[in-house]
């Protein structure tokens, strides 16, 4: 299931996917995304999800260009490594986003 076109950023994307499988009574869905985007998107999924039985896992998609290896020796790689941490801070700052 796809949510490109309702949501606006990972948090609401995350609430339209939980109404998504509750409306369809999943128990389990498996997040595909971005390497770098992994780490965030896991925290928020499993933040909106928590208590809803329901198994979130989140993977990266394979073959991407960016690695976790060699992220810094890319301009590209530099912007979204830092881009996803200050999400992260964001996140640890305002917990209330989640809710």
């Amino acid at each position: 299931m796809s949510t490109e076109k309702i949501a606006i950023d990972t948090i609401a994307e995350a609430k339209s996917v939980l109404q998504l499988a509750q409306t369809r009574n999943l128990n389990s869905l498996l997040v595909i995304t971005s390497p770098y985007h992994v780490r965030r998107a896991s925290c928020i999924y499993n933040q909106i999800f928590a208590g809803k039985n329901i198994e979130i896992s989140v993977r990266g998609v394979q073959n991407s260009w960016y690695r976790p290896t060699t992220w810094f020796l890319s301009v590209e790689g530099w912007k979204q490594t830092t881009q996803e941490l200050a999400g992260l801070f964001y996140l640890f700052i305002n917990p209330g986003q989640l809710k």
